[in-house]
């Protein structure tokens, strides 16, 4: 996931962590593939955008992200 490219035009107040893998992570918020983007509002999950993506699919990440941001 082109992480550095769908984060730089965020709201400055939005936050983005890299974490790494854990079984307790995977299990808790149902991951079924990696990488995978999970995106969080005030600890709540609104969604999350698994397996691997490139530079090229930035406009159907962006997509995504706005979705679960609005």
């Amino acid at each position: 996931i082109p992480i550095k490219e769908l984060t730089k035009n965020l709201p400055e107040d939005t936050l983005y962590y890299k974490a790494e893998t854990s079984e307790e992570a995977i299990s808790k918020y149902g991951v079924s593939e990696l990488p995978s983007l999970l995106i969080f509002k005030q600890s709540k999950l609104l969604g999350k955008i698994e397996g691997y993506y490139t530079t090229e699919d930035k406009s159907f990440m962006l997509e995504k992200i706005n979705e679960y941001t609005k």
